[in-house]
């Protein structure tokens, strides 16, 4: 028999599946403890019935912690952290929208009450268009911030014939570089030996990071229920790398990735089999239906089969919070 935790688990990611494991239960639950937010839910429903679980989430510190999430990046204007609540999320660049479809507007308007008695505005991170859609009234501009790669209908027998013949010339070229450079992998549970490659290539990009803080992301993921966290690796003559990887329900979620080697054949055959062949194959063992890819690198996604959403971030004001917290003839 479930428990009490697991049933309203299962009843919560019921609302909505969209932000895979970013959205679940088990992950938003994790920053309850985080000391940089403050986290409450808006609920509605009958009892016995969950028509809608958001959360939302105060910052606690005077600078974002994460610039990503300043609204000034997402050019939205200045608006610090004190000033603002976060609405369904604030990690993981996409947020879930827990809400069945007669409940948004008592999501939006209690969110607004606990925004206004702060005099804080409503900020909606890395929201999906159906959501963004969903809140298209009330004064909140939105942003288009990024789009998400993925690769859908893994299972299905004819998916490779249905890509068209652009895309299956590009996977051909693909497995013609990996056989030519002789490109070996494996597959196992995280165990944190792949965190100074993943680290290491994060800093070659111009993120700063360090293998401890690879192996804390990755630990979080472990620790959280219903997340398996993978490891693929794969070696060539001249290079070699890992990418990480998390299986939520029916997804396999493609997470970090670290290469090794000079720019060259090895290192791209071991590049496209870590990113494209070796996930495919193995979701495919795993009966996984999607692969998430992320939100870079979309010209070498797409030319492979990914399908892209888009991700938009939204901003109502203080002024507009406080008068929708108000509502039509009550005093602000």
């Amino acid at each position: 028999m479930p428990t009490a935790e697991a049933a309203e688990a299962a009843e919560f990611d019921a609302l909505d599946r969209t932000a895979g494991a970013a959205g679940s239960h088990g992950r938003l639950a994790q920053f309850a403890g985080d000391a940089r937010w403050t986290v409450r839910h808006v609920r509605v429903g009958a009892p016995g019935r969950l028509d809608a679980a958001v959360p939302v989430f105060t910052p606690r510190g005077r600078r974002w912690a994460d610039p990503l999430y300043d609204p000034a990046g997402w050019g939205l204007g200045e608006l610090r952290p004190d000033e603002a609540l976060l609405v369904g999320g604030c990690a993981d660049l996409r947020s879930g929208w827990h809400v069945t479809a007669g409940a948004h507007r008592a999501v939006l308007v209690e969110a607004a009450r606990l925004a206004a008695g702060e005099r804080r505005a409503l900020v909606f991170p890395y929201f999906y268009a159906a959501a963004r859609d969903a809140l298209s009234t009330d004064g909140i501009v939105w942003a288009a911030l990024a789009r998400e790669a993925a690769f859908e209908d893994v299972l299905a027998a004819d998916r490779e014939q249905r890509l068209g013949a652009r895309v299956r010339g590009v996977l051909r070229r693909d497995r013609r570089l990996i056989e030519a450079a002789g490109v070996r992998g494996t597959v196992r549970g995280w165990d944190g030996t792949g965190a100074e490659l993943i680290a290491a290539h994060n800093i070659r990009k111009g993120k700063p990071d360090h293998a401890e803080f690879v192996r804390m992301r990755h630990a979080q993921w472990a620790r959280c229920p219903a997340v398996e966290v993978l490891v693929f690796e794969c070696r060539a003559a001249g290079a070699c790398g890992v990418l990480s990887a998390l299986v939520w329900e029916n997804e396999l979620e493609l997470y970090e990735i670290g290469l090794t080697g000079d720019d060259g054949p090895d290192r791209l055959a071991v590049y496209l089999d870590l990113m494209f062949h070796r996930p495919l194959g193995y979701a495919r063992r795993r009966g996984l239906r999607r692969i998430r890819a992320g939100l870079a690198a979309e010209t070498p996604k797409g030319s492979r089969g990914a399908r892209f959403r888009e991700l938009y971030g939204g901003v109502l004001d203080r002024e507009r919070t406080a008068a929708l917290a108000a509502g039509p003839g009550r005093p602000r």
